[in-house]
């Protein structure tokens, strides 16, 4: 592949990582696309992003707002996609993003390349999804958002950002909305370019990324395998280098599942390095978020339930969760709900979940 070569990408990956169970080394994954349909596939989002480019004015407006400038080598890039309503009446029709199966493509261009559509197994499956019967109300100066993260990329076989430097980022879509009884009025969009740098990992972070980084490890962490000799090598970073950033995603991706085995717990550190004094943390909360649901709106309801003042920073304002219902320890939702891009500290008799910058 070409050092030039630039990626359009779609959808956001859940983080998971599945146990390795048994001696056996099984390796378990998706029904793999084949090749010529992930070819099909991103041949459909160029050419959607050239019909987008070209297409005339439409109440509808499609952003990318990338959570950093910045971002290190091998881990996801995350981005906010936010749908708008600029017109003045309020419109109808499936406003879908990211996973859930909208059609919209995140287009990835390395340097001044042009660009190349991104797929995932993740994506290719929300894809697969009917969208008919699905509609939403947008009011007028209302939005749809979605967070969405990139790390590996079927249609190049590589991380979809493989090298440091700068990338430009452009989203493409089609929606079809429909004012009052009118037939629907179908818009491609294309969204602003927004740019991003990619930096080297520093020395310090060459060992952990010698576990961290593969193709196997990628898909691991995007809930598209559960490789056991990818699990070892993961499992083995957090014991190695458990202040690592490589580390932290890691973490996050063996709770997101949702281990309950007593040595998993101990691997993670919940008991060890989160606020370990505070038995308040052991208390069970039940969580039942089915759907995307801001982070705001989830930490009021497990504050409640605990009775623990969980405080938002503003700057995650555009973090959502999904959980399915279960119920765990105040302490293991905090580790989820911190994710990569934020760390929790205590402030007066609770807790503020803050940007790690």
């Amino acid at each position: 592949m070409s050092n030039r070569l630039s990626v359009c990408a779609s959808a956001a990956f859940s983080l998971a990582i599945l146990s390795s169970g048994a001696q056996a080394r099984p390796r378990t994954a998706m029904v793999e696309t084949p090749p010529e349909v992930v070819r099909r596939v991103a041949d459909s989002g160029l050419r959607l992003l050239e019909e987008a480019r070209r297409a005339p004015p439409c109440v509808l407006r499609l952003e990318i707002l990338p959570a950093h400038k910045t971002f290190p080598a091998f881990l996801p890039v995350r981005l906010v996609m936010r749908l708008s309503n600029t017109g003045r009446h309020k419109l109808e029709g499936d406003f879908s993003l990211g996973q859930d199966g909208g059609f919209v493509f995140v287009c990835v261009a390395q340097g001044s390349g042009a660009f190349v559509t991104y797929t995932s197994e993740r994506f290719l499956a929300a894809q697969r999804k009917s969208r008919e019967g699905r509609r939403f109300l947008l009011q007028p100066a209302g939005a749809v958002s979605e967070e969405i993260a990139l790390l590996y990329n079927d249609t190049t076989g590589d991380y979809a950002f493989p090298r440091a430097g700068r990338y430009r980022i452009i989203a493409a879509g089609s929606f079809c909305p429909r004012v009052g009884k009118q037939l629907p009025a179908c818009c491609h969009l294309a969204s602003r370019e927004v740019s991003i740098e990619i930096t080297n990992p520093s020395r310090s972070e060459a060992r952990a990324l010698g576990l961290y980084r593969g193709k196997e490890q990628a898909k691991v962490l995007q809930e598209e395998s559960d490789d056991a000799d990818a699990i070892d090598e993961l499992r083995t970073l957090l014991a190695r280098y458990p202040d690592s950033k490589y580390a932290a995603l890691t973490r996050e991706a063996l709770l997101r599942l949702g281990e309950r085995g007593s040595s998993v717990r101990a691997a993670v550190g919940i008991k060890r390095n989160l606020f370990p004094n505070d038995q308040r943390l052991d208390v069970n909360v039940h969580l039942d978020f089915p759907r995307p649901t801001p982070l705001a709106g989830v930490l009021q309801s497990i504050s409640r339930q605990a009775h623990v003042p969980l405080i938002l920073d503003p700057r995650l304002d555009s973090r959502r969760l999904a959980l399915a219902p279960q119920d765990m320890s105040l302490r293991e939702f905090m580790y989820r709900s911190a994710g990569v891009m934020g760390e929790w500290r205590a402030e007066g008799g609770g807790y503020r979940l803050v940007f790690k910058h």
